[in-house]
């Protein structure tokens, strides 16, 4: 199995290092986790190449400073995951790429998952 490379980010969160560090007890990823109030995301995305980027849904001043569409740009094949342990849930973010020619081709990009 391949080992994925896991980006934590996060803001002094308690929260955001529970998650660092409990990843940091599975094989099949090497985590890097980061405050983002002492880092360059970009900097970061590019030096470290993750397949996964981790946020805390709960903080909010991080949902300013970064956008989903913005992290997507910087890595092809990226997956952002806002975790939110308040509600039990994880949104994931993707991006892919499809070409669209026409009618067909919106039609096929809106209804495939």
């Amino acid at each position: 199995m391949a080992v994925n490379r896991v980006l934590v980010l996060y803001r002094g969160s308690l929260f955001a290092q529970g998650v660092e560090s409990l990843l940091r007890g599975a094989r099949e990823v090497e985590v890097f986790g980061f405050d983002l109030d002492h880092c360059d995301v970009r900097g970061l995305i590019e030096t470290y190449r993750p397949g996964v980027i981790v946020l805390d849904a709960n903080d909010e001043r991080m949902r300013r400073m970064l956008t989903i569409p913005g992290l997507l740009d910087c890595v092809s094949d990226l997956k952002v995951v806002c975790l939110d342990v308040n509600n039990e849930r994880a949104s994931v973010y993707h991006k892919k790429e499809m070409p669209v020619d026409g009618l067909n081709d919106l039609l096929q990009v809106i209804l495939t998952e």
